[in-house]
């Protein structure tokens, strides 16, 4: 998620509200990875629609990002929350 989120950074999650209001374009979630759900990732909800309820979710950095394009899209269970503020390292 290169500029805008880094390495070591820190952020401040909603764990709950989001399952009320949804997910929306542009929103950042954070997220057990597909390929191993022990792994937390973050990338940012896509405006692509996904099937079956589920989301499309794409890294700032497109280039160097594993995200939907590679593991396909993410069941809501899998998603932790939506960052609500970054407070860097």
């Amino acid at each position: 998620m290169y500029p805008a989120f880094q390495e070591g950074d820190r952020v401040l999650v909603d764990r709950y509200l989001w399952r009320l209001t949804g997910l929306y374009t542009g929103d950042v979630v954070v997220f057990d990875h597909p390929k191993g759900r022990a792994t937390l990732d973050i990338k940012r909800v896509s405006s692509t629609t996904a099937e079956r309820g589920t989301y499309y979710l794409l890294g700032d950095n497109a280039q160097n990002s594993a995200d939907s394009r590679e593991f396909g899209s993410i069941p809501p269970s899998y998603i932790l929350g939506r960052v609500f503020l970054n407070l860097g390292k």
